[in-house]
């Protein structure tokens, strides 16, 4: 995990989250962020923005692992879309958050770097 913007290094911060892609996940995911695809937003952005039926349980399916040394690793995941989340910060700056989405087909190794 490697971010930099505006000339400063951001590190991931607690841990890194990984939700299944689907129809709702997708709307959600839009609104939160903008995008389906990558993104970098303020958290403070990200939390002031609402979703319809932000109370829905999909908790269940989400995973998260801890960053270490800028480095996390999620393993048996099936078959699938999935939006990778990971906080990041650089010093006492504002946390943004990164999301990108990713694939995951035949338990192959998939590299993602932010």
């Amino acid at each position: 995990m490697s971010y930099v913007q505006d000339g400063k290094s951001f590190a991931c911060v607690a841990s890194a989250g990984l939700t299944p892609e689907t129809p709702y996940t997708r709307a959600r995911f839009r609104t939160l962020y903008g995008s389906t695809d990558r993104a970098a937003v303020p958290a403070a952005v990200v939390r002031a923005r609402t979703v319809p039926d932000a109370s829905a349980n999909y908790t269940g399916f989400v995973r998260s692992v801890p960053c270490e040394n800028g480095r996390f690793r999620f393993n048996g995941l099936p078959d699938g879309g999935w939006f990778l989340i990971v906080p990041v910060r650089a010093g006492d700056e504002a946390p943004l958050v990164l999301m990108r989405r990713v694939d995951t087909r035949g338990g192959r190794v998939v590299n993602v770097t932010l």
